[in-house]
């Protein structure tokens, strides 16, 4: 009953279908029946199963949901959510000594990312849940990163563990190990602009491919699979420590024009440059007709901004003071440092934990018993071989010395 109902939603593009879901719920299937049931007889299938007729409905239906989501333009509050979410990108690093890498990335050519998820299709694409747009999983830039690391980047530092030698301390340092979370952290890469496109492939020898007795032939049919690809304009965006945006940036930067990312990418797919910032259109101010109430006035005032976002308010009594906050965080980074992993990473680098103190508005005495702990960790002599480079002391290095020292 549900999927009849849903066959009968024509697609429209003036209203605007959410991708994701168009392309999910596999919509519209009653208008190819007639040519299921024909394309069945000329093989000789008079009187086909439910599950024969369903079969070839989908085959049929398949290559036209591919063009109609290829169809489907940038949704008016995606682009909204865009403007607000890289505006809003920067209080990632707030309370913190950790800095935003970003950039803008244009796609060479094509890109798939997710081709062998779950789906209707025997091919998928990554969509956003939300928005219905194509992004790129940041799991997928760590793992493009980190491998791109190990494999091209010269000397034991940059090593990933394996059977035959231990991780280098750099790799652990970007992206961790199974006892620590690395300093680099990656977000999902949104597109500022993008266009999906309809393709597909043409496997020849299915049977072979498939396990099957049958030796490859000349005369073997190719069995066309559509699948979507995306080109476009991405952001991509990471979270580091000062000292390592730049190292980031470029191994980044590398990693996407030489290696390529998501699927297919010994085809050419998947290859990105840094490029400069897209000219986005302005989002209409919202209109708001609905009954003045507390709500329609939070949103009126909401309209102007990148983002309509409704958050009650809560009673001031209720609320923590910025100096109740950062000395939260001034007693989380103390009870950090007695952990084993925390010490380790601490003594390979200092200047990360010591930035995160400096950054902290909290009390004094409380920053001055966190700076000796640190001190008490890693030693002085071994602080001053990190923190003074040819003959220079480095910035955190100076201001980490002048609170020891009862001063900021």
């Amino acid at each position: 009953m549900r999927r009849d109902l849903l066959n009968k939603i024509d697609f429209d593009i003036q209203k605007q279908p959410h991708t994701a879901l168009w392309l999910e719920k596999f919509m519209g299937g009653n208008e190819v029946t007639y040519q299921a049931e024909m394309s069945l007889a000329t093989r000789k299938i008079y009187q086909p199963t439910d599950k024969q007729l369903s079969d070839e409905i989908k085959n049929l239906q398949k290559p036209k949901l591919v063009e109609q989501v290829a169809k489907i333009k940038i949704p008016e509050v995606y682009n909204r959510f865009f403007l607000s979410w890289k505006k809003n990108l920067s209080s990632s690093q707030l309370a913190t000594s950790m800095q935003i890498g970003k950039a803008y990335y244009k796609i060479k050519g094509r890109m798939i990312t997710g081709l062998g998820g779950a789906g209707v299709l025997e091919t998928s694409i990554s969509l956003h849940r939300t928005y219905g747009v194509p992004y790129i999983p940041g799991s997928a830039i760590k793992g493009l990163v980190s491998s791109y690391t190990h494999r091209k980047l010269q000397g034991a530092l940059w090593r990933k563990k394996t059977t035959d030698h231990p991780q280098g301390i750099d790799h652990k340092i970007l992206f961790g190990d199974t006892d620590a979370a690395g300093y680099v952290s990656f977000f999902d890469a949104l597109p500022a602009t993008y266009s999906i496109h309809p393709e597909v492939m043409t496997p020849h020898h299915t049977d072979y491919n498939g396990g099957q007795e049958a030796a490859p032939a000349d005369w073997d049919s190719p069995t066309p699979v559509p699948f979507l690809s995306c080109s476009g304009t991405f952001l991509i965006a990471f979270l580091a420590p000062p000292e390592w945006v730049a190292t980031t940036h470029e191994i980044l930067k590398l990693a996407l024009l030489e290696e390529g990312i998501g699927a297919k990418t010994s085809s050419g797919y998947g290859r990105l440059e840094v490029t400069q910032e897209p000219i986005l259109p302005t989002p209409q101010k919202l209109e708001i007709s609905a009954p003045k109430t507390i709500l329609s006035a939070e949103l009126e005032k909401a309209a102007d901004d990148d983002l309509v976002v409704f958050i009650p308010k809560e009673d001031k009594k209720d609320e923590t003071s910025p100096l109740e906050t950062a000395n939260a965080q001034a007693r989380k980074l103390l009870e950090e440092l007695n952990n084993d992993n925390e010490q380790r990473m601490l003594r390979q680098q200092p200047s990360a934990k010591i930035g995160a103190l400096l950054s902290l508005q909290c009390d004094t005495s409380l920053k001055f018993k966190v700076a000796q702990r640190i001190l008490e960790l890693v030693g002085e002599g071994e602080l001053k071989a990190k923190g003074v480079s040819k003959g220079q002391d480095k910035p955190w290095y100076t201001k980490f010395l002048a609170l020891l020292q009862g001063g900021e």
